[in-house]
């Protein structure tokens, strides 16, 4: 930079060396399969991804830059230039990235300037470094070069920073690793910070905006200097704008942020709104089926991470898309069999199948805070327990704690009744939750013990609900007393029992609705999920007949629309009255695919038992 600081420096990751190969010889100051990751994340410089030989010697290539910045910038050479996809988080570091280029390109190529840039989503290490590419002498003209983004571009990238920027920055700070510089430097550098999964770090430098020329509002295809793109609008998925294309003359695919070496997050530790991971999974699979399935597709690539070429993209696309599916139909699952939050991270897992996949991994996001974020997407924070409604702020609760313990000899029943007597009811009730949820701990069969304890947080209760000015949280307050008093009470607030829709409101259901109300009621935790199958639904409405896919693939069921001449391992074909009945008559011990199953109006072919095998898992008690 002009003062002299250092904007990236890769020299002081030089200690990421060795063979991924030989785990034995890792440090044992890091997670063996995070140094794995930063192992190979560590590899940078400029890639080919993939060329072609367009004839008369006209060979075309697709170049990467990796590891000058959290983001890789890359470039497709076309007839007579490059378009740049991704500039970066920072002028120095692509403007370094692109003199990297042009230092290695033959003589005879060295005329091509940059002529297009595409922003594959809203978010800064994507579009930061624009001044970088357009202040190059590799640009004839800035103001001739082509700035494309997919459509909200301006408006996502702008209002993430604008609303709560500020209270971001502090803790991306600690996201990325960078306040992890101001550990002394004489402590081993494998002690300090070795990568963040999804790149070796962020740097510092210059950050600039310039607002795209050409919005990409549709699903479609446009040509740059001869080169033809064909872009897939992913909103709501990784970025609330964001958009994979395929370079169909070099049959290499760009997934944009959408799938990485490594599990992304659905709500970033640093701060933002949740991602929706059903947008997410089903535009991994429309990319899988479009274009990957569809025969068009040697090359993968990203803004993130490194490419993956031939018969290996199917799996990858597919398993990462399966991958965000899964955690969101069985947070769902696990929620409406009333477990809380943090219950659900910690009894979470993913099938081996999603799990032993490297790319899989939770080296960037983790499974157990997207689980979370599933949970806040869908219910907030409040994990409906009348102990969670009104916590005190954790300095007030530890002030507390160090009053009242060393007051009762260390006994928290004890501690709870002295706070009782001076009004500290808020904290009462934290304390005694602590003393109910380990009752056996306690109190083992002493009933009478544990019930005259309990007491003391009962009062609190009451005493919160009597000063409550909202009516809500005067409800929750007494449920909470209650449950220590009155059994009835504590068994119905204990219950995991699905509540299932109402007939007016089946009925106002779409088939395709309907149809996937069962993924989230398949136990994908259990064996027997683990299991390959499909069928074809046809489902008779009074206007028209609809046809779907269902699947079973890495324990997630999916509700597609059928492919053309497939074979399916059953088949099953019912009016919308019959499918409608089902998801009324569903109760607390069956699944509506049971019902459907034994239904002799409805038309089935399952001589695979693949039907019969989803309906297992589909069942609703817990």
């Amino acid at each position: 930079m002009p003062d002299g600081s250092v904007v990236w420096d890769m020299g002081e990751y030089s200690f990421l060396k060795g063979d991924v190969s030989r785990p034995e010889e890792f440090p044992d100051t890091v997670n063996p399969s995070l140094w794995r990751q930063g192992l190979l994340n560590a590899r940078y410089g400029l890639f080919e991804v993939t060329s072609k030989d367009f004839g008369d010697g006209d060979e075309r290539g697709i170049y990467q830059v990796r590891g000058y910045d959290l983001a890789n910038i890359s470039f497709i050479e076309t007839r007579d230039g490059f378009i740049v996809v991704d500039v970066l988080s920072y002028k120095e570091s692509a403007a370094a990235a692109v003199q990297l280029l042009y230092d290695n390109l033959p003589p005879e190529k060295k005329y091509k300037k940059i002529h297009t840039v595409i922003y594959t989503h809203s978010h800064v290490d994507h579009y930061g470094g624009i001044y970088g590419v357009l202040e190059s002498a590799m640009v004839d003209d800035p103001s001739e070069v082509a700035i494309v983004a997919p459509d909200g571009f301006m408006e996502a990238a702008v209002s993430e920073n604008l609303t709560v920027g500020a209270g971001m920055a502090g803790r991306a700070r600690i996201m990325q690793g960078t306040i992890l510089r101001l550990i002394p430097k004489d402590v081993p550098p494998e002690r300090r910070h070795v990568n963040n999964g999804l790149a070796i770090g962020a740097g510092a430098g210059t950050s600039g905006l310039v607002p795209p020329t050409v919005l990409v509002k549709e699903d479609g295809s446009l040509s740059f200097d001869g080169t033809q793109v064909e872009f897939l609008l992913a909103p709501h998925t990784e970025a609330p704008a964001e958009m994979a294309m395929l370079f169909p003359e070099f049959r290499s695919l760009c997934l944009a942020e959408i799938a990485n070496q490594t599990q992304h997050n659905l709500l970033t530790p640093r701060g933002a709104e949740v991602r929706d991971p059903l947008a997410w999974s089903a535009a991994l699979d429309e990319i899988r089926r479009r274009w990957v399935d569809g025969g068009m597709v040697d090359s993968a690539w990203g803004p993130h991470t490194w490419p993956r070429w031939g018969n290996d993209i199917a799996d990858y696309v597919g398993k990462q898309a399966n991958l965000y599916r899964y955690i969101h139909d069985q947070t769902v699952f696990l929620i409406n069999r009333g477990y809380g939050m943090t219950e659900i991270a910690e009894m979470f897992s993913l099938p081996d199948s999603l799990a032993g996949e490297w790319y899989n991994r939770g080296y960037y996001g983790d499974t157990r805070f997207n689980v979370k974020a599933v949970y806040q997407k869908y219910l907030g924070w409040f994990d409906g327990d009348p102990a969670s409604l009104f916590r005190l702020p954790a300095g007030v609760s530890a002030v507390l704690y160090a009053r009242y313990l060393p007051q009762s000899g260390g006994s928290l029943v004890e501690a709870a009744k002295r706070a009782y007597s001076d009004g500290q009811y808020r904290w009462v009730v934290e304390v005694m939750e602590h003393v109910r949820l380990a009752r056996e701990e306690w109190f083992g069969d002493d009933a009478e013990a544990y019930a005259e304890a309990m007491a003391v947080q009962s009062d609190a209760y009451e005493q919160l609900a009597y000063s409550a000015e909202s009516g809500i949280w005067r409800n929750y307050f007494l449920a909470g007393a209650w449950r220590n008093r009155e059994a009835a009470v504590a068994e119905r607030l204990s219950s995991r029992t699905l509540v299932t829709m109402g007939p007016d409101s089946v009925r106002n259901l779409s088939a395709l609705q309907a149809l996937e109300s069962l993924s989230t009621r398949i136990d994908g935790r259990s064996p027997e999920a683990a299991f390959s199958g499909t069928a074809l639904w046809i489902v008779h409405e009074p206007d028209v007949d609809r046809r779907f896919a269902m699947s079973m693939e890495d324990s997630v069921l999916w509700i597609r629309e059928p492919e053309p001449d497939k074979t399916y391992d059953a088949t099953v074909e019912l009016s919308r009255d019959a499918l409608d009945n089902a998801l009324i008559r569903t109760d607390a011990g069956t699944s509506w695919l049971e019902v459907i199953l034994e239904d002799q109006q409805v038309s089935i072919d399952d001589s695979t038992d693949f039907l019969k095998r989803v309906a297992r898992l589909a069942h609703i008690a817990p």
